[in-house]
């Protein structure tokens, strides 16, 4: 569900039309928000947040965070891009500085939420992914 209290479906063709999605969505955010990302490897997390950055005016590319497991991206608000994808118990993810992160004036996105989902602010919003077929996903939120 987003912050109007509706649900949200969109069916991406293509990891452009995903992007294009991100970049609407973060349309929508406040000064900040944390967002889980929820889905399957290859569903199009990684995508949709490139778009939301670019919505957000981060200069460069966005890549995955899976290795570095937070990257931080300056733009017309700070974007913190994690992923959980790596992390065997929650509590790895505060080891990193996850509490601080989350205190910082800022958009977080974190891929993989379901990994960490004790640690998730009540009022975190979720945007859930499913692969259809090799390039069409369902997005909802």
């Amino acid at each position: 569900m987003n912050q109007t209290g509706t649900t949200v479906r969109i069916v991406s063709a293509s990891p452009r039309e995903t992007e294009e999605a991100g970049f609407a969505f973060a349309g929508q955010l406040g000064p900040r928000a944390v967002v889980g990302l929820y889905g399957d490897l290859g569903s199009g997390k990684t995508c949709f947040v490139q778009g939301a950055a670019r919505a957000l005016r981060v200069e460069g590319q966005v890549n995955s965070p899976t290795y570095a497991l937070v990257q931080v991206y300056q733009g017309k608000r700070t974007v913190i891009h994690m992923d959980a994808y790596r992390l065997k118990t929650p509590d790895e993810m505060l080891h990193i500085g996850f509490e601080d992160y989350l205190a910082e004036e800022a958009i977080c996105f974190i891929e993989w939420a379901d990994r960490i989902q004790p640690l998730m602010p009540a009022d975190a919003l979720a945007v859930r992914f499913k692969a259809i077929d090799a390039t069409t996903r369902e997005i909802t939120y």
